[in-house]
């Protein structure tokens, strides 16, 4: 899946908007290892990707924070989550190929 240059601006643009004053539900208190950024919002920024993406980025937001003795880790979770889409890609393509 490619996005247009239209289409990643979007993206940018949602996930550096300002956050609603008020929720429908209470989310709970968010940790400060997601919330550290003072301009983007890490719930807004993953939720403009598909689960793997959205999980790899997830995992670099958080590196060395939530844990820093698990940055290492977290890294590796993150590189997974981007294997993991590599490969649904992949399966993607060869099954678009194969239907001619």
């Amino acid at each position: 899946m490619s996005h247009t240059i239209d289409e990643m601006k979007q993206a940018f643009n949602a996930a550096f908007a300002p956050l609603p004053q008020t929720l429908s539900h209470d989310p709970g208190p968010r940790p400060d290892y997601y919330g550290w950024h003072p301009y983007a919002d890490s719930v807004a920024v993953m939720g403009e990707f598909n689960f793997f993406m959205g999980n790899a980025i997830k995992y670099i937001w958080r590196a060395g924070r939530k844990d820093p003795e698990a940055t290492v880790d977290d890294i590796r979770k993150a590189m997974q989550n981007l294997k993991f889409e590599i490969d649904r890609l992949e399966r993607k393509e060869n099954r678009e190929r194969t239907r001619g």
